[in-house]
């Protein structure tokens, strides 16, 4: 009998490996299905969402993309153009651009649209690059607050960076210089001797 234990000892091993082995596919393939599942849940469901949920912008399938023409510029039909700008009005409205993350994918999906047309749209309308486009709304909205709400202009610059969306207070630096021509301590600055003036 103990001669025989090692033997069934070895036994179990084996068949306790092959059952693992074997239950690895078929662990991924259910794991594939639920995952696939829930995409496909999230997909369908997204038109809806959108389309009941107040501060998310829902419209038209998107646009196939069309070739550039010999200038670099992409031909958007004009419905696709007007479409674009009215997304982008209410986007602009919407307060949106705070968020620190977006980028023009984003924006583009939030949109329904691709990135290449939103880019075009934003160069040849507003005149501006995806970033320099979102700074201006961005630091447009702070100085916004700086004129109206004057306890604003006690916060440090690190609060207000974090307040127009930027994670880092240099590049909110930056982009308020860039926009304004002086930096956010010197508007303050401005702002409270105009107030004092009057």
């Amino acid at each position: 009998m103990l001669k025989n234990q090692p033997l069934i000892r070895i036994n179990n091993i084996y068949i306790t490996s092959i059952v693992l082995i074997l239950s690895i596919p078929v662990l991924l393939v259910v794991w594939w299905r639920i995952w696939f599942k829930k995409k496909l849940l999230l997909f369908k469901k997204t038109p809806q969402t959108l389309s009941n949920s107040e501060d998310t912008i829902v419209f038209n399938e998107i646009q196939p993309l069309e070739k550039p023409n010999n200038n670099g510029v992409i031909n958007i039909p004009d419905e696709t153009i007007k479409g674009l700008l009215k997304k982008l009005e209410k986007f602009e409205q919407s307060e949106k651009y705070l968020k620190n993350e977006i980028n023009l994918t984003w924006l583009a999906n939030h949109l329904n649209t691709n990135p290449k047309y939103l880019s075009e749209i934003i160069n040849r309308f507003k005149e501006k690059k995806f970033n320099s486009y979102i700074n201006g709304l961005r630091i447009t909205y702070i100085k916004d607050k700086l004129k109206e709400n004057p306890a604003y202009r006690n916060y440090k610059i690190s609060y207000l960076a974090q307040e127009c969306g930027y994670s880092s207070p240099q590049v909110f630096v930056i982009a308020f210089k860039k926009e304004t021509g002086i930096p956010p301590s010197s508007y303050i600055e401005t702002l409270n001797n105009d107030n004092n003036n009057t």
